[in-house]
């Protein structure tokens, strides 16, 4: 939070990352695993901190998350259910 003019700011960012390196696979076990590969934890935070100096209000990290996420724009519901599942077991 800063202030402008008197005023309080407060910038916010919807973060949407994708698998990351995190103990929480480790502690979840191998059912929660979602594709090969997952983002380093530095990786998400630099793109989510340049996201939010840009003033962008959301973000989705990772290449194939990002796709993912932008699919049901273009693909009916059965579509995207079947190219997610492919990604996500690739």
């Amino acid at each position: 939070m800063g202030r402008a003019g008197g005023q309080t700011v407060a910038r916010a960012l919807a973060l949407c990352p994708g698998a990351t390196e995190t103990e929480f696979f480790d502690v979840a076990g191998a059912d929660a695993q979602v594709g090969a590969t997952r983002q380093p934890v530095e990786e998400v935070v630099r793109d989510a901190l340049e996201a939010l100096g840009k003033g962008r209000p959301s973000l989705v990290t990772g290449a194939r998350n990002a796709m993912g996420a932008r699919l049901p724009r273009v693909l009916s519901g059965r579509q995207t259910i079947r190219l997610t599942r492919r990604i996500m077991t690739a």
